[in-house]
Formats: C-alpha cells, sequence, structure tokens
C-alpha cells in the first residue's frame, strides 16, 4: 500500500511539472518537453551558481583561519532555512488541508501511510532545494582543497539527514498555521500578511548578503570561538564534515531524525482529528439591500475578482511583480538624485533613463501571471463556464481583463511615482508609460493563450494549477524572452542604425499588434478550443 500511494504521488508531483491534464496533441509535444526541461535546468543552474559564488567568497579565509568547519556549517545553515521557508505553507496544505482526505479515509489504508506518503513528497521538493544549496559548498571546496574518504561519508550522511530536520519544524509550523487559520473569517488576509512578512524578511536578507559576508569572512574567528563554547549542535555539524570525525556525525544524525520521528509520532495521533475536522467560520447576519442588475461580462469580471481575492496563495504567486514594481518606484524615488547623478558622471542620456524605467517594467510584469493559470483553476467545475448561456469569448476575457484591471492602476501608480522622481521631458515620459502599458496587456492575453494550450485540470491543491503548471513557466519564459530579444537586437544589432527613441515607439506598436493577434484568437479559435477542453 505505502508503494502504490509514493508511487501515486510521485506521479502526480512529475505530471504537476511537466504533463497537462488534457488530451490534445499539441500538450504532449516534445518540443514543450524540451522547453520545460531547458527552463528547469537554467533555473537550478543559476541558484546552484549563485550559492557557489558566495561559498567561493568566504572558503579562502575560512581555510587560512583553520575554521573549515565554519564553512561547512553555513551551507548547512542556509540549506536548512531555505528548505523551511519553501515547505512551511506546502506543509500546511500539504499534510492538513488536502482535499483529498475524504476519498484517501474511505479507503482500507493505514493513516500512517497516508501521513508518510505526503510527508514524502514534502522531503522530495525539499531535498531538490537542499541539492542547490548544499552540493555547491562541496564542490567550491574540492576545487581549491581535497577530504579523506571519513570526511566525504560525513559530507553525504549529513547531506541525508539535514532535510528532516527542516521538514520537522515546517511541519510543525504547518500544524500550527492550519490550527489557527482554521476557524479564521479573515483567512486569506492572515496568510497574505504572514507570507508578506516572509517575504520582507527574506528580501532584507538578501539585501543584506554582501554585508553579511563580508562581516563573517572578517570575524570568522570569533563567531567560531562563539559557537564552538555554546551552541554544540552546530558545532558539530561543522565538526563532522572538516575532521570526518563519527562521533560528532551520530550526534548531529540523531540531533535531526529524533525531532523528526516526535513531530511525525505527534501528527500522526492527531492525524484522523485534523483530516477530518471541517474549517468553521463567522456566522454573518443577513442584510436586506437593494438588488442591483449587472451585465453578463461584469458578473464574469467580479467572479474572476472574487476567485483571484480568496485565495492568498493565487493572489501572491501571480503578482510579484506589482508588489515589487511599486517598492522599487518608492526606492528610485528616495534615492533619485544620486541615480541621476551618476547617470550625469557617465554621460548617459535622459532618454535612456527613462527606456532603462520602462524596459525594468517590463521586465516586472513578466512575475504577473494572473491569467496564465485562471483557465486550470476551473479544475473540476470547468463544464460550469462552459454550459453557462454566455458566449466562449467573454469567459476567456473576463480572465485576461482581470490582470489588466488589476496590473494597469498598479502600473500607472509605479510610473508615476517614477516620472516624478525622475523629471525628464513629457516626450521621454511618453515612453515610460507606453511601452509597460501595452507590455502588460500583451501579458495578460499571452498568459491566458499558453494557459488555453496547456491547461491542467487534475490538480488536488490550487498550488499545483499556480505555481508548479506548464503554463505558468511557459509563461514566464514566454515573457522573459519578449523582454530580452529586444534589448540584445538592439545592443548588438541596431544601435548604430537606429535611435533608442524610434526602437522604443517600434516595439511598442509591435507588443500591441501582438495583443491585438492574440485578441483575435481568444476571440474566435480559442474559444472553440475552451468550449471543448475536458
Amino acid at each position: 500500500m505505502l508503494k502504490a500511494l509514493l508511487k501515486v504521488r510521485l506521479a502526480y508531483l512529475w505530471a504537476s511539472m511537466f504533463r497537462s491534464s488534457t488530451k490534445t496533441k499539441t500538450s504532449k509535444s516534445s518540443l514543450s518537453k524540451v522547453g520545460l526541461a531547458l527552463l528547469v535546468l537554467y533555473g537550478f543552474g543559476t541558484l546552484a551558481f549563485v550559492f557557489g559564488a558566495m561559498y567561493s567568497a568566504i572558503l579562502e579565509p575560512f581555510h587560512k583561519a583553520g575554521i573549515d568547519w565554519l564553512y561547512f556549517l553555513l551551507a548547512g545553515l542556509f540549506s536548512a532555512g531555505i528548505m523551511f521557508i519553501s515547505s512551511i505553507f506546502t506543509a500546511q496544505t500539504q499534510l492538513f488541508e488536502s482535499k483529498d482526505n475524504d476519498l484517501l479515509l474511505s479507503l482500507p489504508v493505514p493513516p500512517s501511510y497516508l501521513l508518510l506518503s505526503r510527508i514524502f513528497i514534502l522531503f522530495v521538493i525539499g531535498f531538490f532545494l537542499h541539492i542547490i544549496v548544499f552540493v555547491p559548498s562541496l564542490v567550491v571546496y574540492l576545487m581549491k582543497y581535497s577530504l579523506s574518504v571519513s570526511q566525504l561519508i560525513c559530507y553525504f550522511v549529513i547531506f541525508l539527514a539535514l532535510p528532516f530536520f527542516s521538514l520537522a519544524f515546517a511541519s510543525l509550523c504547518g500544524w500550527l498555521l492550519a490550527a489557527i487559520t482554521s476557524r479564521m473569517r479573515s483567512r486569506t488576509l492572515f496568510t497574505m500578511i504572514m507570507s508578506l512578512l516572509f517575504f520582507a524578511v527574506y528580501f532584507y536578507i538578501n539585501a543584506q548578503v554582501q554585508s553579511y559576508i563580508q562581516y563573517i569572512t572578517s570575524q570568522g574567528e570569533a563567531i567560531a570561538e562563539a559557537i564552538q563554547g555554546s551552541i554544540f549542535p552546530l558545532f558539530w555539524l561543522g565538526s563532522a564534515i572538516a575532521e570526518g570525525n563519527f562521533l560528532y556525525l551520530l550526534l548531529i544524525v540523531l540531533f535531526c531524525v529524533v525531532p523528526f520521528a516526535l513531530v511525525y509520532y505527534i501528527i500522526l495521533k492527531n492525524f484522523i482529528k485534523i483530516a477530518t475536522t471541517k474549517s468553521g467560520s463567522a456566522q454573518i447576519a443577513y442584510v436586506e439591500r437593494a438588488f442591483k442588475l449587472r451585465s453578463a461580462k461584469h458578473a464574469l469580471l467580479r467572479k474572476e475578482l472574487s476567485r483571484y481575492t480568496s485565495s492568498a496563495m493565487y493572489m501572491l504567486n501571480s503578482s510579484l511583480g506589482l508588489l515589487f514594481g511599486i517598492i522599487g518606484a518608492v526606492f528610485l524615488a528616495i534615492k533619485a538624485d544620486d541615480l541621476l547623478r551618476i547617470a550625469s558622471k557617465m554621460a548617459i542620456d535622459e532618454l535612456y533613463i527613462g527606456v532603462i524605467a520602462a524596459v525594468a517594467l517590463c521586465g516586472l510584469s513578466t512575475m504577473n501571471l494572473i491569467s496564465a493559470p485562471s483557465i486550470s483553476l476551473e479544475g473540476k467545475s470547468l463544464w460550469i463556464p462552459q454550459s453557462l448561456p454566455v458566449p466562449a469569448r467573454d469567459v476567456l476575457l473576463a480572465k485576461a481583463k482581470l490582470q489588466m484591471v488589476i496590473s494597469i492602476p498598479a502600473m500607472l501608480i509605479t510610473q508615476i511615482i517614477i516620472a516624478f522622481a525622475l523629471q525628464l521631458p513629457l516626450e521621454y515620459n511618453f515612453v515610460l508609460f507606453a511601452l509597460p502599458l501595452v507590455f502588460t496587456v500583451f501579458a495578460a492575453f499571452f498568459g491566458l493563450y499558453i494557459n488555453l494550450m496547456f491547461p491542467k485540470f487534475d490538480w488536488v491543491s490550487e498550488t499545483v494549477a499556480v505555481k508548479q503548471s506548464a503554463s505558468i513557466l511557459l509563461t514566464m519564459l514566454g515573457l522573459t524572452v519578449a523582454v530580452v530579444i529586444p534589448i540584445v537586437l538592439y545592443v548588438f544589432v541596431l544601435d548604430k542604425h537606429m535611435d533608442i527613441f524610434t526602437y522604443t515607439l517600434l516595439f511598442t506598436a509591435i507588443f500591441g499588434i501582438a495583443s491585438l493577434m492574440l485578441y483575435r484568437y481568444i476571440d474566435g479559435r480559442g474559444a472553440k478550443r475552451f468550449e471543448g477542453l475536458q
């Protein structure tokens, strides 16, 4: 039974990333699979390179000071922290709020097997991140120095044990979050606030990474002495690898595995109660109000907006570009004088500054993916919009309009802040406003088109549709290419043949024409394709 459950979970995880749930030939094309594989490899490779560069910066001074154990300890802490942050909300959904609880509990399968299969998937997801973060530390070390057989054995054992520690605390925190939010009326708002706090902490730490590395490098011996004298488990982790000490290895393995075993036991004892508890909600008194008649198009848009605002996962993962845009604009307004002074010293024309700001906003728009999972989110209820007495084109266009209704006002706010900060001439502001707004419209239609080609309806958790589906990956890749190609083309080919103002207007027109073509497709063949989806 356990083997079958694990195979099903792994197959579902693989399908959620690399296979569409539709029966069309397009969804099974080799080209799409190659594109997804290349995108995944590119993402993994980029992150591994970033961590490798960080490890390379701290290795030499640590080795000269004779504190190699601190080097391996930091690698372990980085990996454990990232696994914890990435798993906490997934653990809440997978372990305690899964939508297939009723079905699985009706089968003659022990609850321990169900829980193990779900924890196993969390382990697999975290393990991939663990590889990206932890393994580069070994590669960087072996490029300069050598390790004995006992040291390598300790490294790989800790490599296998460390995810259990992160998973234990992620599961425990996920349980606490599920217990707190289960009877909350404003559950989405709470989840949004908590997620934004995590993002704020993450980006603050990310912004301070260079200064942290410099501090750790300069104060390595003092930090090592403090840890060695007071925080024994951390010392065991680093010293087990640096010295090949099997006693420390045994202690750190127990330190990782025992908390996991305790958390698993506690959750298992309460699993049936957790899985069968129905979330409550506050009673809302009925208030009589005047009924307002709305058009079908308005009702469809309100329905899409209601789904968007009811899911913190959907809102966060599909609208990060809007948040970063406003934060970046405020930062630019604060630092505008310094940036303009630097641009003046580098003899950068004001028009180029406006174009750079416009291109940056287009780059942020590649992170706005509201329409990209909107068809997939219909899930098993797809038959409802298909059976409504309204044209299929209206159903589809409402999904694209949602992204425009949310993105365009936020984009305008960002552009106005930047325009006042930079104080550019009027004609230069036209470039700043025109290109990002047209690209925003293009992104909305493009995401909807990709999701129409690669929908996924067999998800159990909407997290799959919003974060792990092919349409999300392909939309991000396609929009990124749409931003990068014009830059490369101008820098390497057309720089001496066309002025930047004309070139920017040209690509503004190209994105406008592409948006019109996508609209025409959705209005015609796309609507017919939507009617045939199943």
